[in-house]
């Protein structure tokens, strides 16, 4: 969910699943990697879903934002 910091108003809530970590913010977009092995990119300011893409395996740390455009996850096997 979104919470306008000022205000403590909720701007939206969208329901993906467990994950390991917070999202990243990149552009007007956040990345979210689940615990279903799966990335969920949604819009910031509305939470609607952007896209949705099955990871080839588990992430076990937090994603890191390389660029613009590309995130970096860590698997089991390093």
């Amino acid at each position: 969910f979104a919470i306008r910091a000022s205000e403590g108003r909720t701007l939206w809530r969208r329901e993906i699943g467990a994950t390991r970590s917070a999202p990243v913010v990149t552009g007007g977009r956040l990345a979210v990697a689940t615990l279903t092995d799966t990335l969920f990119v949604l819009d910031a300011a509305t939470g609607s879903l952007v896209s949705r893409a099955t990871l080839p395996t588990s992430a076990v740390a937090p994603p890191t934002l390389l660029d613009d455009s590309t995130m970096v996850l860590a698997d089991p096997s390093g």
